[in-house]
């Protein structure tokens, strides 16, 4: 919130990371089913003569489950970039409808609409995902900034706040909001005509969050890929020690690196399913996902700084110009053009360009005011 990003250490990286591993492999039986059955077949066999497993067949298995992960983390990534393209959207369509109310209406008539604009934006969050709701979401950040009072809370509990009908009645309001203006004479037909424009924009963007909700990665891809892992690496830890007949006296190093290429494949596939599971719903509590509250609060305070900005000091004309000739090298001449004298300032050389021909060329020239 104040701009500045924290230091972070090699080792908070690596204590976060270690946590992470803890909290998320380390109990996935899938994890241990593997490894237990690598050690339990290396046993059983440790006194038989047994043939090795054909060697294709783990190979095939191995590629068709490394199809099928990459895959689905790829899906499931693609789903968690566009989320966050359609919240930072929201994010910036807010700020331009911020920027427009500033100068194209009246200072109560812009409050009004912030107003209803950073409460729509809180409430399209309510109800998406097993986090936020009422209570922890809006009701804080309410209660903080003062975005809705009493009565327009009661006339928006009318309808269910989970849904996304509460955010879209806000915007409604918006609009009558800028119509009413309009109507008043504050603004112009073309400046109304923009903010109806934005006004709809955030809308699209403020829903499009909701779209992913209600279509998942689909089920059936997700147990496919669920079932095949589960079955399959344990089955993999048992081809290995099944095909090396259990002989734990071939040597200690050929041991050593048989059990790290099961924990190792083990790791592979168990993170890869953790990683796509976290990123299909980043509106969660998870490391990775969006920290939706700093998002809102950030996107409000910019909004009512903006508002409250002071007006920008005019330069008079002869300043402004004075800057073509004293910054920007130039320098001032007069001409006639239709009996009317006209200041025109003349570069006073061409910038540098690879291409011979430009430097033959006349000197640019501004025309900037006749009398």
């Amino acid at each position: 919130m104040n701009g500045t990003a924290p230091e972070v250490s090699a080792y908070v990286v690596f204590q976060k990371w270690a946590e992470y591993l803890a909290n998320e492999m380390l109990y996935d039986p899938q994890f241990w089913l593997s490894i237990a059955g690598y050690f339990i077949t290396k046993y059983l066999t440790s006194n038989l003569v047994v043939n090795q497993l054909p060697s294709h067949l783990p190979t095939a298995c191995t590629n068709l489950i490394t199809f099928l992960l990459v895959f689905y983390v790829t899906s499931c990534y693609s789903r968690f970039k566009e989320q966050h393209d359609a919240v930072m959207k929201s994010a910036g369509n807010l700020m331009n409808i911020c920027l427009c109310v500033r100068s194209s209406l009246s200072l109560a008539a812009s409050c009004r609409i912030l107003r209803y604009a950073n409460a729509a934006h809180i409430l399209s969050f309510v109800g998406l995902g097993l986090k936020f709701n009422l209570d922890n979401l809006f009701v804080p950040l309410n209660d903080k900034y003062q975005l809705l009072d009493t009565k327009e809370i009661e006339t928006l509990s009318r309808h269910s706040f989970v849904g996304g009908t509460p955010f879209r009645v806000l915007l409604s309001w918006i609009i009558d909001c800028i119509q009413k203006e309009f109507e008043e004479g504050k603004t112009c037909a073309e400046e109304m005509q923009i903010l109806l424009q934005l006004t709809i924009e955030l809308r699209g963007s403020l829903t499009r969050v909701y779209h992913f909700m209600q279509q998942p990665v689909p089920f059936s891809y997700v147990m496919l890929v669920r079932i095949m892992t589960v079955w399959f690496l344990p089955f993999y830890a048992v081809s290995i020690g099944y095909s090396s007949q259990g002989n734990f006296n071939k040597g200690l190093g050929s041991s050593i690196i048989e059990y790290l290429y099961v924990v190792t494949y083990a790791v592979i596939v168990t993170s890869l399913c953790r990683l796509g599971q976290k990123l299909q719903n980043p509106l969660g509590d998870d490391i990775e996902d969006f920290d939706v509250i700093d998002i809102v609060s950030n996107v409000i305070d910019q909004t009512y700084k903006v508002l409250c900005a002071p007006t920008r000091p005019l330069k008079t004309d002869s300043e402004e110009t004075a800057l073509l000739e004293k910054v920007h090298g130039y320098k001032a001449e007069t001409e006639t053009v239709n009996k009317k004298e006209c200041r025109v300032f003349v570069a006073k050389s061409n910038p540098p360009s690879s291409d011979i021909s430009n430097s033959e060329q006349p000197p640019r020239t501004i025309r900037v005011c006749c009398s």
